[in-house]
């Protein structure tokens, strides 16, 4: 909602919910043809320079538009909350495949 606002905000989780499943999708058959065209060092070092354009979107965004929700909240204590919330909700033990729990997943029992 810091983003986008209460009235666009389906729009928004519906954006990005069809980002990532195209992602997931056609991102392995764009990693074989760059495997392919370039092998994997060249595709290792496209996969690096990617991120350069997503930290530069990141440099472009304005700050001064993102609309605060909760003010006064303190950072190191909403960590410290999950952290907590974790600690009780987790599973603990060791966990499988077969296991219908999985680490940090907010189950109640043991695993």
């Amino acid at each position: 909602m810091e983003l986008v606002g209460k009235e666009d905000l389906s729009n928004a989780i519906a954006l990005n919910s069809g980002a990532f499943h195209a992602r997931a999708r056609l991102g392995p058959a764009v990693a074989g043809v760059l495997i392919a065209v370039s092998g994997v060092a060249g595709a290792f070092f496209i996969n690096g320079a990617s991120f350069l354009a997503v930290l530069f979107g990141l440099f472009l965004m304005d700050v001064a538009l993102i609309r605060r929700t909760g003010a006064g909240h303190e950072s190191a204590k909403d960590l410290l909350g999950g952290v907590r919330y974790l600690g009780r909700s987790a599973c603990r033990g060791p966990s499988s495949s077969s296991s219908p729990c999985r680490p940090f997943s907010p189950c109640r029992t043991t695993c």
